[in-house]
């Protein structure tokens, strides 16, 4: 090989080890409902979402029978999700790794940190998220409607969850 045709190999090789990590990495998870009840689920991620410091959003409807979502963060360790049917949460029996994350009880939500304080989270929820509240993450404290409930992490990099009668 040429000097030149070397160094573009070797750079497009460097470009590969960089990019396929990265996209090896990242989570799926399908949600399939074949229950005659909706279901609605929530996303956490351990790590921020992108540069918006999100970490928690929801509730993302799953009708009844024959529909189903699909829930993606870069990277599958770091995705949890919350199912919920009929107000309970619904477990899977391969996913038993938890971590508590708040979330609106009934209404949309997002959960995200302050961009200038990393003791603040800024909690939305309602139409259009236009109801704000901010509360220092250091404290128990949560406003009406809101609680700490559990995620279950994905931990795969896809993931196949059928919710069956």
């Amino acid at each position: 090989m040429r000097p030149t045709k070397t160094l573009i190999a070797a750079c497009l090789l460097m470009c590969l080890l960089v990019v396929l990590p990265s996209l090896a990495s990242a989570g799926h998870a399908v949600v399939e409902n074949y229950l005659n009840d909706d279901i609605f689920v929530a996303i956490a991620y351990r790590h921020f979402k992108g540069t918006t410091k999100l970490f928690a959003e929801g509730w993302f409807p799953v009708k009844r029978a024959g529909d189903k979502r699909t829930f993606a963060a870069d990277d599958a360790d770091d995705m949890y999700l919350r199912v919920i049917r009929g107000g309970n949460e619904v477990t899977f029996p391969n996913h038993r790794d938890f971590l508590f994350f708040p979330v609106h009880l009934s209404e949309a939500f997002s959960a995200s940190q302050a961009p200038d304080d990393r003791f603040v989270d800024i909690l939305r929820w309602g139409p259009n998220l236009k109801e704000v509240f901010t509360v220092n993450n250091m404290t128990p404290n949560l406003p009406a409607g809101w609680a700490r409930q559990r995620f279950f992490r994905i931990g795969s990099q896809r993931v196949k969850l059928e919710l069956r009668p």
